[in-house]
């Protein structure tokens, strides 16, 4: 795509995704996109392919699925340099503040002014685009009569669990409620003492397994190596399912004939964000709710176990997933409401988030995240996403989508530099040794 996509959005799987842009281009020049007559376009970009790549990064973001036999080839795929373009398209997409960042950035490093300034001149009248001012329906997807639904598949559901049995029990109880009945549950138990007594009330088909390490991906990928089934739906012990949770992602694995339904998040108390409320291709996947087949697993292995007690393991499986050409599937309907507890699961591992650890000079990001950035992307991304991510990691948790806060912490970031720097080398060393150690993947036999 455009090259400054890698000073905004670094870890982004579509920096990636060649295949996947050029069957939208494809489609767009052939003309099948006519049902998506409210793409907007533009005629200031100073190359032809600038303003079609343009209109491609707008059919993903609004949900536009290429057809997966859409004859590639066509398409001599290029990654847009031209400076003057790109700045255009930041401006679009992401607004006064991200191009000015960008420029600075670019600056620093040594690019030619007169180009820069020339480039962020020409984006300033540029208008943005609201992506999501029209979104594709659902309406087919919800009048889709299933065959697979009819088949009545037996699905294994995986949960980890970690000193957390007062939010299990709300899990369990939402599984005993689904609309779909044919599953097992397979719980690793982690916790300090293992209650039996917890686990023999309910009226669902359990596996317990009693597991001596606190480590999630072992856990994670133990349960998919005892699981009986072919459906392997990943979920937590601190979520709410609502009842047709199940129904919802084997439905959209047969309507979109994926091999992922990637369903979404949002926290307790609140709503879906609009860039969430329509199916597209996956550019995440979160193992607190997703759906699997199988065969994904026997393809391209289990989950690396270079992330334990880290974050981001599951995103470099969604990425590994993609790479190998498995099509996954943002599901806005399976979705779980995200009730965080404050303590156990990966709370005890040290970290709120990937950016987010309980000491204050542990490293940051959590070192993982650089060993999926070196490993997949470039040093430069990895930069890149240290320099915009780890400032404002020190804005508290509970205040991190508050722009006011992050305002405000701007006028107090310069104090703190030296231990951004400090935080940062710690990460960037803990993750040159995982590079080092290479992957821990297990296959599935």
């Amino acid at each position: 795509m455009f090259t400054f996509l890698r000073y905004v959005r670094p870890t982004w799987y579509f920096n990636l995704a060649k295949d996947i842009i050029a069957s939208l281009l494809v489609e767009a020049n052939t003309g099948s996109v006519g049902i998506y007559p409210l793409v907007n376009t533009l005629s200031v970009y100073n190359e032809r392919q600038s303003a079609e790549m343009d209109i491609a990064y707008q059919l993903l973001m609004k949900g536009f699925i290429p057809n997966s036999n859409t004859e590639k080839s066509q398409i001599d795929f290029k990654e847009i340099t031209n400076i003057d373009d790109n700045y255009v398209f930041a401006k679009r997409y992401f607004g006064n503040l991200r191009c000015l960042y960008i420029l600075i950035i670019r600056l620093l490093s040594l690019k030619n002014p007169l180009s820069e300034f020339k480039g962020y001149i020409k984006s300033i009248r540029v208008q943005g685009v609201n992506l999501y001012g029209d979104v594709r329906s659902n309406e087919d997807f919800e009048t889709f009569d299933s065959m697979l639904l009819k088949e009545n598949p037996h699905l294994s559901i995986v949960i980890p669990t970690l000193n957390r049995y007062e939010y299990l029990k709300d899990v369990l109880s939402d599984l005993e409620k689904q609309d779909y009945k044919n599953f097992e549950v397979v719980i690793v138990d982690q916790s300090d003492s293992v209650s039996n007594e917890f686990y023999s009330s309910w009226n669902l088909d359990i596996q317990l397994v009693r597991q001596e390490e606190k480590a999630l991906w072992l856990a994670r990928n133990s349960s998919i190596k005892i699981a009986r089934s072919d459906y392997l739906f990943l979920t937590e012990d601190d979520v709410r399912l609502p009842v047709d949770w199940i129904r919802n992602h084997l439905k959209c694995l047969d309507f979109f004939k994926a091999d992922i339904s990637a369903g979404i998040f949002f926290p307790e108390g609140s709503k879906p964000s609009i860039n969430q409320s329509m199916f597209k291709i996956a550019d995440h996947l979160a193992t607190g709710n997703v759906c699997i087949r199988r065969d994904v697993f026997r393809s391209i292995g289990l989950f690396d176990r270079q992330f334990e007690k880290q974050r981001m393991g599951d995103g470099e499986f969604g990425l590994r997933a993609y790479l190998a050409g498995f099509k996954s599937i943002s599901n806005p309907l399976a979705y779980c409401i995200d009730v965080k507890a404050p303590t156990g699961g990966l709370r005890e591992m040290g970290s709120w988030d990937s950016l987010r650890p309980t000491k204050l000079l542990a490293p940051r990001p959590i070192p993982s995240v650089l060993y999926f950035l070196r490993n997949y992307f470039d040093e430069e991304n990895a930069i890149l996403y240290i320099v915009l991510s780890v400032p404002f990691s020190f804005v508290p948790y509970r205040f991190k989508n508050s722009k006011k806060t992050k305002l405000a912490f701007l006028f107090i970031s310069p104090v703190l530099f030296p231990l951004m720097v400090f935080v940062s080398t710690r990460s960037w060393i803990r993750s040159s040794r995982m590079l080092k150690e290479g992957p821990r993947i297990d296959k599935l036999k």
